[in-house]
């Protein structure tokens, strides 16, 4: 491709249709994505499979926050790898990190016989054995957060309703012992449920979460998109509760580290080094929360920057101490003093990590955050997570044009764009555009067309 000049910003022109047009009346639209990108390339790579061998049975404490797992949940503490875990479809959990049941099976894709109408059985999320062999025991609790919708788009009708059931060893057969109906998002709410029928006082008793799902009725199949999310975090099995114990004594991240950078996720390392103060954001960005309903002591935050190219000594950088009054969200911001200097000359790459000390015994898992700060050779503004798909609809859009805007630091050349399309219901977005790269026409829009080329699918 063309040289690019020194501030010339670039736009990316997809032209649906093959004659220019005014766009009149159409409308943008945000679509919910029907496939899981990420795990679809997992699922690719690795073959992901059941496994056959039978895991060890587990005691008591049962406690997962989902926030060391990625993709699928943890095999020793569950059975089953269609939740999705991730960070960037809850709002605000308990703790970083849950498990998302909706309609794409463990794949990332639609399931099988997924319907309009009639609600399905979509994910499942089965807890592996665990001994509550307990006789008379009126002390043993579950407890969970649950949220629907969350930050999707769509939220789970009445008839796509969360369920929780209970394994009966001796009848081999599961039972509902709980469900809520579909909403609109809320923030997490918490359920406990006490254990005391002698039927689940075993050594094997397990419990497992399922969803019903439908996709929404839409004629416009590229409208058709992941639905109905239901999101599962903080879950707590243990003896010696009772139905009280909902206050949990821990501070915990409940978002993930975002880019040090203050207008991309990504940019090349030679555009960075241009100016690097002016790239950069000026304070660290964290999110916490004191869970608990006493004030709670944070004695360290601590920060450490390591270069991933250079074999070097990490900088730590110390964030003091706080005291945190019940329940308070911590959305924190304070200046730092890391260069992010390196002496390779094209690429590098820096991970950065977050830890809060405290003055209990926390969960560590959920005292930890990080991020990699990647200066490769491209820009991004995005982080490589899609949650929904963007698109116009409407009279007007067969000749659409859609642009993104790109300040090119320095000079240098363009050698290719990288995107991606949602994949939509039996393939309907598959038509051809126009890949088109303009320079500005010095008040922010397209000017001279620097690259072209016809005939381009998704």
């Amino acid at each position: 491709m063309q040289d690019i000049k020194q501030k010339i910003f670039i736009f990316i022109i997809l032209i649906i249709g093959f004659q220019s047009s005014i766009l009149i009346n159409a409308q943008e639209v945000l679509i919910p994505l029907s496939e899981n990108s990420k795990l679809k390339e997992y699922y690719k790579k690795n073959k992901v499979t059941k496994n056959l061998k039978a895991a060890a049975i587990i005691e008591l404490p049962f406690f997962e926050d989902f926030s060391t797992s990625n993709l699928y949940p943890n095999a020793t503490l569950w059975a089953d790898s269609f939740a999705y875990i991730n960070s960037s479809y809850p709002d605000l959990p308990p703790s970083v990190g849950v498990a998302t049941l909706d309609a794409i099976n463990e794949k990332g894709e639609f399931y099988t016989g997924a319907g309009y109408e009639l609600s399905f059985i979509a994910d499942y999320l089965s807890s592996n054995s665990i001994n509550l062999d307990y006789p008379g025991d009126q002390t043993i609790y579950l407890s969970f957060y649950y949220q629907p919708q969350g930050l999707s788009i769509d939220d789970p009708q009445e008839k796509d309703s969360l369920i929780l059931e209970f394994y009966d060893l001796d009848a081999q057969i599961w039972n509902t012992v709980w469900k809520k109906e579909g909403s609109p998002n809320q923030s997490f709410e918490q359920v406990i449920l006490h254990i005391n029928e002698s039927k689940y006082l075993k050594n094997g008793f397990r419990f497992r979460f399922k969803n019903l799902a439908s996709l929404s009725p839409n004629s416009i199949p590229s409208l058709v998109g992941n639905v109905d999310h239901w999101h599962i975090d903080y879950i707590k099995l243990d003896r010696n509760r009772n139905a009280s114990d909902i206050v949990h004594d821990d501070i915990a991240f409940v978002k993930p580290m975002q880019s040090f950078l203050r207008d991309f996720q990504a940019m090349p390392w030679k555009h960075f080094l241009v100016n690097p103060a002016s790239e950069l954001k000026p304070n660290i960005e964290l999110t916490y929360r004191n869970n608990a309903n006493t004030d709670r002591l944070i004695n360290q935050l601590d920060f450490t920057f390591t270069d991933n190219t250079l074999n070097r000594v990490p900088e730590t950088l110390n964030g003091g101490a706080s005291n945190l009054t019940p329940g308070l969200l911590v959305n924190y911001a304070a200046p730092f003093t890391y260069s992010f200097v390196t002496n390779t000359p094209d690429t590098a790459s820096f991970t950065i990590k977050s830890l809060i000390t405290t003055d209990s015994s926390d969960p560590v898992e959920n005292n930890q955050v990080s991020y990699i700060q990647k200066f490769y050779n491209y820009y991004a503004y995005d982080d490589g997570s899609a949650e929904v798909g963007y698109g116009l609809y409407g009279d007007g859009t067969r000749f659409a044009r859609l642009a993104y805007q790109f300040n090119c630091r320095k000079d240098d050349t363009l050698k290719a764009v990288q995107m991606y399309f949602n994949r939509t219901l039996n393939n309907a977005s598959e038509k051809y555009f126009y890949l088109t790269v303009w320079d500005d026409n010095g008040n922010g829009e397209p000017g001279d067309i620097i690259y072209e080329k016809e005939g381009v699918l998704p």
